[in-house]
């Protein structure tokens, strides 16, 4: 079922894309996901893309709710290299400076922190 409802999230993800519309219930799907199958990896993978890549910008929200998915991922799948990988990239290379405009250099220098401490982690593995 986890699957099937991604499959369709994906989908009318493109389709609001498309039609340059914001997917407002886009982080419920994504969160229904996750929590009929919390080891199923893709969501994980391109949850920060599909949350923060929107038409229309993007707000501080849409960034809190992809790292919190993605940090969820990480305490899913602790050995997912790949995953770790794209958190910590996402956290100290591309949220970082959103996070900064957002909420001011000590939130995001928080958020570069997490980011190194993941990109570590996926060194390590």
């Amino acid at each position: 079922m986890a699957e099937l409802i991604f499959a369709h999230l994906l989908v009318e993800s493109g389709l609001h894309l498309q039609e340059h519309r914001r997917f407002d219930t886009l982080d419920a799907y994504l969160e229904t996901v996750i929590a009929l199958d919390p080891k199923f990896a893709t969501p994980y993978h391109l949850a920060d893309t599909l949350l923060t890549f929107q038409a229309g910008p993007a707000s501080l929200k849409d960034f809190k709710q992809a790292r919190g998915i993605l940090e969820t991922g990480m305490r899913e799948l602790p050995f997912d290299q790949e995953l770790h990988l794209t958190a910590g990239q996402f956290l100290a290379y591309l949220a970082a400076p959103r996070i900064e405009e957002f909420a001011g250099k000590t939130e995001a220098e928080q958020w570069r922190i997490a980011g190194a401490r993941a990109l570590a982690r996926s060194c390590e593995l």
